[in-house]
Formats: C-alpha cells, structure tokens, sequence
C-alpha cells in the first residue's frame, strides 16, 4: 500500500508537471495568421465596436475631406514639406516618439495617406472611448463618434501632415491608459496598470498635451461608477489610486526615458513648447486660470470662435441638461446616501475646468490652444453617456417622459453642436486655401518685380523682411470668423529668419518649381540695421525691391524679425 500511494504521489506530479507545461506551450505558441485575422474579424463583428469604427471613419473622410484631397497645410506644414524624419529638435522637446513613428514610414509625408491613417487611429480611440464611459445605446455611439471625429482640435492636428499620426496615436494611447486601467483584460491588476502607465508614457512621447485626456478621461469614469451605484465606497477609492498609480508610474517613466534619450544625445530641452516648463508654482493661479480658460474654450472667440455660431448657447443648453440629469440619476439611484461617493461626485463636478486644463496646471507657462484642446470635446461626451445611465427602471408615466424628454433634448443640441463643428471645420479649411491662394498670387509678383529689377543676376542671395499676412493683401473677413481659429489664423509664412526663409524655400520649389539662393542669418542682420534698408517702402511699393550689399531685398513690414 505504501508503494501505491507513493507510485500514485509520483505519477501526479508527473502529470501536474505535464500539465504545466503544456499550458506554458499554449500560452507561448505563435498561431496561424488566419487566426489572428479572425481574432480581429470577431472584434469587430461585436455591434459597438463595429459602430463605433465605421461611423467614425466615414464622417471623418467626409468632414475632413477638403484637408486631403486639396493637401493643405499649416506654415510647420510647408516648412518640412512632403519628406520629414524627427529628430533633435523632437527629442529636445520630449517628443521622442515622434522618431519611432516617423522610422516606421520611413520619412515620406503623404498628405492623404498621413491623413486617413490618423482617422483611422481616431475610429480606434472612439471604440474605447466608448467603452471607457460604458456608451452602450447605438444612438449614443454614433453621436460619441461624430463628437470625437469633428471636434475643432482634430482639424488643427491634422493640419500637421508630417506627425498628424503620432499626435492622433497620443490621443488613443491616452485613451487606452484609461481603458486598461479600469476593464484591462489581464486578471491581475497590476499587469493592466504596468501596460496601462507604458501606454501614458508612449502617448506623452508623441505629444505631452494629451496627458490632459487621460486626466479628464478618468475623472468622467468614476463619475459614471458613482452614478451608476453599483460600486462601494472602498471599490471607488481603490479605483481611483489605481488611476493616481498608473499616472505616476507612467509620468515617472516618461520622464526618466527623455533625460536618458538627452543624456545620450548630449543635448538639453528646448525652452519652447511644454518641455522644460513642468512645475507647481503659483498653483492657485494656475488653477484660477484653468477656470478662466474653461470660460474662454465654451463661451467666447479666445481659443475656438464660438460666437458666431452661437455655440455658446448651445454649451450652456447642454450644461443645464447634464446638470438636470445628472441631479435625477442622484435621486433615482439614492447616490446621496453614500456621502463619502457623493462627496467625491461633486468635487468631480465642480473640478471640471481643473481636469480640462490640467496641462497648464503642470506646465503653467503654457496656455491652451485649439491643437491641445482635445480633452474639451469630453464633456459633451460625458453628456451623451448619460442618456444611458437615466434610462435605468424608469416606472411611472411622467418619469418616463421626463427621462424621455431630457433624452431627446441631449441628443438634438449635441446634433447642432456636431452640425455647427462640421460647418466651421470646412470654413477653417476654406481660410487655409484662400490664404495660400493668395500667398501664391503674392509669391508670383513678387518674384516677378526681383527678377524683372535691373540690377538682379540669376544665383545672387535674396532676403525677405517681413512676411506677407493680412496686412498685405485683402482677407474675406467673413470666412475667417467662421471659421475654427488656430491654423486659420495662421500666415502662409512664419514670421521668423529661419522660419520665415524655410517655408518661403519650399513654398517656391514645391508650388513654383524655382529654387533660390538665401542671404545667411548674419548678412540679413547686419542689413535690417542699415539706414539705406530702413529708408525702403514695403511691398508693394516701388521702392520695397532694391539690392543692399549685393543682396537681392523684398520689403515686406517696417519691423521685421531681428531672429
């Protein structure tokens, strides 16, 4: 009996390590193609996904169409042309991720491709943004999904053919943090925060503005656990430090890459952008000024033009509905009787404009602008997902047309909200044309009055003073208002030496096919100094071309640029 039992012991073992084995074998077997094809196939058959994905897509080739079939771009656009790898300038930046992207496509800037590949990334984001939120009704996906794809900072960022996907990438990556950290498919949780913190390291490498979604993002989340009721207080706190834990870990790692990446490189980080400006000083004004910003993003023309529109209204419609529905899901669900959720609900609230701008909380001397915006469009979203959450046992005849009837209004005003985006996109990429249309025309005399001049020989430098904006020729002013700001705004030409020389380089060789000899940064200096230089009228006066120290100068503004 003692063999047997002790042959039986062996041969478990034997067949526990068997089994051990053969699970590791499965876990590590690489499979056939076609099963990963049908792993995304079934994806994509599930019906929210598959809404999500498509009406994303389609509304993004038809709202964004005059962006890519008639290639416009911004003066950073211009300036790097049709073949761009990052490089130093990025890394200084603490956008080294850039560089990966930008290897993956080897440095060619199609202006279709770079588009349609970022709203494809954008109809991924929308997938999980929905699952985030928990939007589960098909009227809801869809309107999430044309929120996200004809939000005014999407237009801005595609503008920037050259990493118009990293950014869009930041974007999903933030997302998809946000996505691990709450519904990650690993069992363990603290396998779904190390991805989740990798995924908010590699998102800041593309584009540090985007740690503002996954900061909004989060907030919304436990506002919607709340809400929803189904979760103890102590479940909700832990969510929340695990949200803390994945922002510092990813935070924490991002910084720790980009000062190894510099070190390496033997370079520092540029004072420009959101780089070298992290800090907490002055944080009650930075946070009066979050508020501040808030009111300017919904209710006036200083960051997205609003008024026209009348958009203003529509947000503070909005406002009032979501407010109104989120007091009747209070009541319904009693959320008022856990104090400690309640609590957190209203500081959540309340702390919205904080969330938004969160990233000029962290880098302070940076204000929020219309291509850092993207976490603004979440709001609304949070207003859609609610029509979800009040649609739960609703029982008696008024209640249900109440619910009913705050449904209906949600849905209509962020239809108009989407249409008045759709609408003012397509203005802002009418000013982009009309700008270099005229840039153009402009381009032709002037080359024409240097090349025409008499003392003009082919190959001598050129310097350009000045650049050519709305003071130099006329602007349909109605087009401009309407349109979103930002890119819209924006010179065919920056108003720098190097900026200036490089876009107006490339402007003559890719849509003039000329290319022309430079004056250096020294020789353009020492000229804007002489009395002979400040004596000139500007274009396009006759005396705005003439040579000076055997350069060929066009005069374009009586202050021009000393760098």
């Amino acid at each position: 009996m003692q063999k047997y039992s002790l042959f039986t012991k062996t041969h478990t073992s034997n067949i526990n390590k068997n089994s051990k084995n053969i699970n590791l074998k499965e876990k590590i077997s690489i499979k056939s193609p076609e099963v990963y094809l049908n792993q995304i196939i079934s994806f994509f058959s599930k019906t929210e996904n598959k809404l999500a994905f498509l009406t994303t897509f389609i509304f993004g080739l038809i709202i964004h169409f005059q962006l890519y079939s008639q290639e416009l771009t911004n003066p950073d656009g211009l300036w790097n042309s049709v073949y761009y790898k990052a490089g130093i300038w990025e890394a200084t930046l603490g956008r080294w991720g850039i560089r990966i992207i930008d290897s993956i496509r080897l440095g060619l800037v199609s202006p279709i491709v770079s588009t349609i590949v970022s709203i494809l990334i954008i109809s991924f984001a929308s997938i999980f943004l929905v699952k985030v939120l928990k939007i589960k009704s098909k009227l809801s996906i869809i309107l999430t999904s044309i929120s996200i794809v004809a939000m005014p900072a999407l237009v801005d960022l595609l503008t920037y053919w050259y990493c118009s996907d990293s950014y869009a990438l930041s974007i999903l990556l933030s997302i998809l943090a946000i996505y691990l950290t709450f519904d990650g498919p690993f069992k363990r949780k603290q396998i779904n925060i190390l991805f989740a913190s990798m995924f908010l390291c590699f998102s800041m490498s593309l584009y540090q503005a985007q740690i503002g979604v996954a900061i909004t993002l989060c907030v919304f989340r436990i506002i919607i656990e709340i809400l929803e009721n189904n979760k103890t207080t102590k479940e909700i706190i832990k969510q929340l430090v695990y949200c803390i834990l994945m922002g510092i870990i990813g935070i924490t790692t991002y910084y720790i890459a980009t000062q190894i990446l510099l070190k390496f490189l033997n370079t520092p980080l540029a004072s420009y952008g959101w780089s070298n400006t992290i800090g907490f000083e002055n944080l009650w004004s930075s946070i009066q000024n979050a508020y501040t910003t808030f009111i300017n993003y919904y209710f006036k023309d200083n960051i997205v033009h609003n008024l026209k529109w009348k958009r203003q209204y529509l947000y503070l419609v909005l406002g009032l509905l979501t407010v109104i529905s989120i007091l009747t899901i209070i009541f319904k669900n009693k959320i008022y009787k856990k104090k400690t959720n309640f609590i957190t609900l209203l500081l959540a609230i309340i702390g919205l404009p904080i969330w938004l701008g969160a990233i000029s909380i962290i880098a302070p001397s940076n204000s929020i602008i219309i291509r850092t915006s993207v976490q603004y469009i979440l709001p609304i979203i949070l207003s859609i997902s609610l029509i979800d959450l009040i649609n739960i046992d609703n029982k008696s005849w008024l209640k249900e047309n109440f619910i009913n009837m705050l449904n209906v209004l949600i849905c209509v005003v962020t239809m108009l909200i989407n249409f008045t985006y759709v609408l003012s996109n397509n203005a802002t990429y009418m000013a982009i044309k009309r700008t270099h249309d005229q840039a153009y025309s402009y381009v032709i005399r002037v080359m024409d009055r240097i090349e025409t001049n008499e003392n003009y020989q082919k190959g001598m430098p050129i310097m350009f003073a000045g650049i050519i904006d709305k003071m130099n020729y006329p602007m349909d002013y109605k087009i401009y208002i309407m349109a979103n700001g930002g890119v819209s705004d924006f010179p065919a030409f920056w108003n720098t030496y190097l900026g200036s020389t490089s876009t107006w380089k490339n402007f003559l060789n890719n849509y003039l096919g000329m290319s022309i000899n430079l004056c250096t940064s020294d020789e353009y200096k020492k000229i804007i100094l002489t009395q002979e230089f400040k004596d000139m009228k500007t274009f396009p006066d006759r005396n705005s071309v003439k040579v000076i120290n055997g350069v060929m100068v066009v005069k374009f503004s009586n202050n021009p640029p000393i760098k």
